[in-house]
């Protein structure tokens, strides 16, 4: 899993005795995540996706540093003995945490949905203390976000493959499942075309709208696998890859989503999300109810970035091994099923 290198290089940097046993961790999605037992204890290596930049890093080291030091479940990256918070071997960019025990969170579990809303007040509520609020580099807010090519999509390459590459694309596509979602998700391009028009123009109608809404540091990809829960209690708040300046509600409604989604029917379980934000509200949490009817359009507009998202890696079939494992499969065809679903839910007692 590591080489002798890797391992000789962790040992001679770090404050972790020599390595004992290495152990591949689930959920490691975008990035490789390692457990190490070493003389020391337990640690985490985390080998960040090729397309991480060392600017992007070092901005996500230092937020951790800092909510780290006032949240006890937000790990900090480990520093070597030479000062820094990663290292860089062979093109990769590498940190090490310490190791907190814990699995997913149920997100059948009313108790730790209710945790959840909880501590996402607790980071909001720390996160609008944090005095830096300059974009992460490559990760512009929304309100400043090109639709047409940004780091998750180049829009002429999805549209490439939307309308002129598909046939070809569904051609090598050899399971069947997923060539099936593939089938049902392009007979819903033109659908793709104007959603993600749609909320281009209403991102850029809010932006100019006279409506301040509140702004600071967010996790940026808080669900229940990045959110472990050990002993009926949240342990820590993992794999902050995608954490920025951006308007909290849209946090807030990424979350509430996550945590209350009904994944079988592709739509909001309103009364299970209402709950959710009331947990939230009274844990504090500075997001104002006169800004909960945006909550509906963001989830809505996370939706439609999921879907291009993952178009933009389909459109490297054939190209690239690593972004062909983030194809069109059911989660796709989910979240474009769920776009159109939240159109008719409202959240009201």
């Amino acid at each position: 899993m590591i080489s002798p290198k890797l391992c000789q290089l962790l040992e001679d940097c770090y404050p972790i005795g020599s390595v004992q046993n290495v152990q591949t961790l689930t959920g490691g999605e975008w990035n490789q995540v390692i457990r190490l037992i070493c003389d020391k204890g337990a640690f985490v290596l985390r080998i960040s996706h090729p397309t991480q930049t060392q600017a992007a890093l070092a901005y996500e080291h230092q937020l951790l540093q800092f909510m780290g030091q006032r949240i006890s479940e937000v790990p900090s990256p480990i520093t070597s003995h030479r000062g820094s918070t990663y290292l860089c071997q062979d093109n990769l960019l590498l940190t090490l945490f310490p190791f907190m025990p814990g699995r997913g969170l149920d997100r059948k579990s009313e108790a730790e949905c209710t945790c959840a809303a909880q501590m996402l007040a607790r980071l909001h509520q720390i996160g609008l203390e944090y005095q830096d609020l300059s974009p992460r580099p490559n990760y512009p807010p929304l309100q400043y976000l090109n639709w047409d090519n940004n780091r998750i999509w180049q829009w002429p390459e999805v549209e490439n493959l939307l309308f002129y590459q598909s046939e070809l694309f569904l051609k090598t596509e050899t399971d069947p499942i997923k060539r099936s979602c593939a089938e049902q998700i392009f007979a819903k391009r033109s659908e793709i075309v104007w959603e993600r028009e749609v909320f281009r123009d209403w991102i850029a109608a809010l932006s100019t709208s006279e409506r301040l809404l509140r702004f600071g540091v967010v996790h940026g990809d808080y669900w229940r696998n990045n959110v472990l829960v050990n002993v009926g209690k949240i342990s820590a708040v993992m794999d902050w890859d995608e954490c920025q300046t951006e308007w909290l509600i849209y946090e807030l409604g990424r979350a509430t989503w996550e945590f209350c989604k009904n994944k079988t029917q592709h739509t909001l379980d309103s009364q299970k999300a209402i709950r959710f934000l009331r947990s939230y509200q009274e844990a504090g949490g500075p997001v104002p109810s006169t800004e909960f009817d945006l909550l509906i359009p963001f989830m809505r507009c996370v939706r439609i970035m999921e879907v291009l998202f993952a178009l933009q890696q389909a459109s490297k079939f054939g190209l690239d091994e690593q972004a062909s494992k983030f194809g069109l499969d059911e989660h796709v065809l989910h979240n474009l099923l769920s776009l159109e679903n939240l159109q008719n839910i409202e959240l009201s007692e």
